[in-house]
């Protein structure tokens, strides 16, 4: 609501307008002052990290960071600057005045990067200086990408980036919108001032800090209140584990019944990129077959032809990896309940003693790496985990397919 008031007030309209429109013209033609090419960069650039060192705006450190905006700005303009150059401080007063009316922030994808016990009181301003312009506060020189046209941006769209290690790179006013991350590690990033409205995130997610608050408890904690069952799936003890895989058969009884009432070249499709529910079903049966059959039972090469390693796994001798196979459901379902048979051996045998041990070296080539140990209890939370995750995403699809048309 209170955006639409915003928008229907002409005045704000216009200021909005004139800001993209200043966005798109001020701009460097080349990189002779160092600064960035776009104003609002320039400013954020040079006024960030006073901020960040404690410069008060109205004291006379401050004096060389606007003198080196100024040329800058200048240097956008296509002239030089001249020693009090009094239209050329008020131009960029007037730019800096429409990036910071407070009615912005509502609209601003790309809030401002300090914090916001960093800003001068309101209203502040300091006396009039030759050499700089004055009145201005420096707390709203974030950037909207909203604001930028196609031209601002070098053409990347719908490229793929696919085995790229790009470990510490930066990304500074970038336009990901629509992006896709696959398979993708995003460990220890780190984000600021970013816009991040009807995005997806599905993965093992710990640690991640949103405004100062660490969402993965909360998220963890929601999953368990939607789904009361989830909890039983990380069991400690020996019966807790074989109480988690009696439910886990009831559980997934109930989906592959769903699963067949549906055409069975429904079953081969794929839901937004996703495996179909037969590739699911391969899956599981190679996980159960690599964790249990090949680190805790002892064989070397547990694998089934039709069981599936994912996407993203390179070839390795022994391990089967036919992703276009297309055995029918009960072909499926004959794999998968051999490899949940397996699990049940173990579980209905497991003491206290075997749960805390490590397994034996792996022997052989394949998948988990020879020479690696585990502990019993590791690789039967990640079958577990596997088990618990794939039938949330095979419901999920499933519903999609049921869907008419």
């Amino acid at each position: 609501m209170e955006l639409a008031e915003l928008f229907q007030d002409h005045s704000f309209r216009a200021t909005m307008q004139g800001m993209a429109r200043d966005l798109a013209a001020d701009r460097a033609p080349d990189d002779i002052t160092g600064l960035p090419r776009i104003l609002a960069e320039a400013v954020r650039a040079q006024v960030t990290a006073a901020l960040a060192a404690g410069i008060d705006p109205a004291s006379p450190e401050a004096e060389p960071i606007v003198a080196a905006l100024t040329p800058h700005y200048a240097h956008i303009l296509g002239h030089p600057a001249e020693s009090g150059d009094a239209a050329l401080h008020q131009r960029l007063l007037a730019r800096l005045e429409n990036m910071d009316d407070p009615r912005a922030e509502t609209t601003l994808a790309v809030p401002a990067r300090t914090p916001r016990t960093a800003r001068p009181p309101q209203g502040h301003s300091r006396p009039g200086n030759e050499g700089r312009p004055h009145g201005i506060r420096w707390q709203h020189f974030g950037l909207s990408l909203t604001a930028m046209s196609d031209s601002d941006f070098t053409g990347l769209r719908g490229k793929e980036f696919e085995c790229a290690d790009m470990a510490g790179a930066r990304f500074t006013t970038v336009s990901l919108n629509g992006a896709t991350f696959r398979a993708c590690a995003l460990n220890q990033v780190v984000m600021r001032g970013v816009e991040m409205v009807d995005t997806t995130i599905d993965g093992e997610i710990q640690g991640l800090v949103i405004n100062g608050v660490d969402v993965a408890p909360l998220v963890e904690a929601e999953l368990d209140r939607r789904h009361p069952d989830r909890p039983k799936f990380r069991p400690t003890t020996p019966e807790g584990f074989q109480e988690a895989w009696d439910l886990n058969e009831r559980l997934w009884e109930s989906t592959v019944t769903r699963a067949s009432r549906l055409p069975p070249e429904m079953l081969h499709e794929s839901v937004d990129g996703e495996w179909s529910f037969i590739q699911t079903l391969r899956h599981l049966a190679f996980a159960t077959e690599s964790w249990v059959g090949r680190c805790i039972l002892r064989d070397s090469s547990p694998w089934h032809p039709l069981s599936l390693p994912w996407d993203q796994m390179g070839p390795r001798p022994g391990v089967p990896h036919d992703r276009h196979a297309r055995p029918s459901l009960d072909e499926a379902l004959a794999l998968r309940l051999e490899a949940m048979g397996m699990m049940r051996r173990v579980v209905d045998g497991l003491t206290d003693e075997q749960l805390d041990s490590r397994t034996e070296p792996i022997v052989g080539p394949g998948w988990p790496d020879e020479g690696e140990t585990f502990l019993v209890r590791e690789c039967l939370l990640i079958v577990l985990n596997e088990e618990w995750w794939h039938r949330m995403y095979a419901e999920r699809d499933l519903a999609v397919l049921e869907e008419p048309g």
